[in-house]
Order: C-alpha cells, then sequence, then structure tokens
C-alpha cells in the first residue's frame, strides 16, 4: 500500500492531485535551491518532449533548440546527455552504480560538488568505471 491508498483505483484517482507531474512548474525562472543532475540518452524522445522544455522553462534553452552539451547549465542543474544505445535507454548499471555511490557518499556542500569539474570528474570517473568493468566482462 503506497501513499496510504488501499488499491490501483484509489491510487489513479487520487494520485494525480498529489504528485506534481511536470516539474517545470516547480523549477520555472531557475529559482530553485535544489541541486538536479539530469540524465539523458541522446537518442531518446524523451529529449524533445522532456528535456528541451524542462531547460527551456529554467532559462537554459532559448526556443527549440536541438543543441544539448552536458555540463553545469546553471549553480544547480547538471545535464550530462550520452549515448547508452538506441531510443529510451537508460544508463549501464556499471556508469549509474558508481555515478550514485559517489553521489552518496560525498561530504562537502552540494554547491562544491556542482562545480562545473567536480560534477564532469565524477562523470567522468563513473564513465572509466563503466568501461573497465564492460571491458573486464568481455575477457
Amino acid at each position: 500500500m503506497a501513499f496510504n491508498l488501499p488499491d490501483i483505483d484509489a491510487a489513479k484517482s487520487h494520485l494525480p492531485d498529489e504528485i506534481e507531474v511536470d516539474v517545470r512548474k516547480l523549477y520555472q525562472g531557475g529559482d530553485s535551491k535544489n541541486y538536479v543532475l539530469y540524465l539523458q540518452n541522446a537518442s531518446d524522445w524523451h529529449v524533445s518532449a522532456h528535456l528541451t522544455p524542462f531547460l527551456a522553462s529554467v532559462g537554459c534553452l532559448s526556443g527549440d533548440s536541438e543543441v544539448l552539451l552536458s555540463g553545469l547549465l546553471s549553480k544547480n542543474l547538471y545535464v550530462h546527455v550520452d549515448d547508452w544505445g538506441s531510443g529510451h535507454v537508460p544508463p549501464k548499471k556499471s556508469f549509474l552504480g558508481p555515478l550514485l555511490r559517489s553521489l552518496i557518499e560525498h561530504t562537502e556542500q552540494w554547491g562544491a560538488l556542482f562545480e562545473e569539474s567536480n560534477m564532469k570528474n565524477l562523470i567522468e570517473s563513473a564513465n572509466r568505471s563503466a568501461f573497465e568493468t564492460e571491458r573486464a566482462l568481455q575477457t
């Protein structure tokens, strides 16, 4: 039982009022104090359906630009677009595991982590770990 609701029908009728699914409203204007690491597969349809509108709403993208680069887009928004496969494909576990572990183990303030070089190093380290894991599995 999630959200104190007894069944799926109750969830379908009550959750739309409880959960904000369009986070553009929450982050609009770029005033949020939350730190966001946005991971997106480059060939996923979510790029045009969700990422591009989100970036436009927070003021990090003008118009419907298709040019999406990875990096620090504001003091608390880091976007990493990569090629994890064709279409709606998540990052490999061999990338995501080390990345999440590094985030969990981070002991400094989030602001220090979200400096361009620190987040870039974190992503690159997770990519190296994924490459090494994949290479070890092939031998």
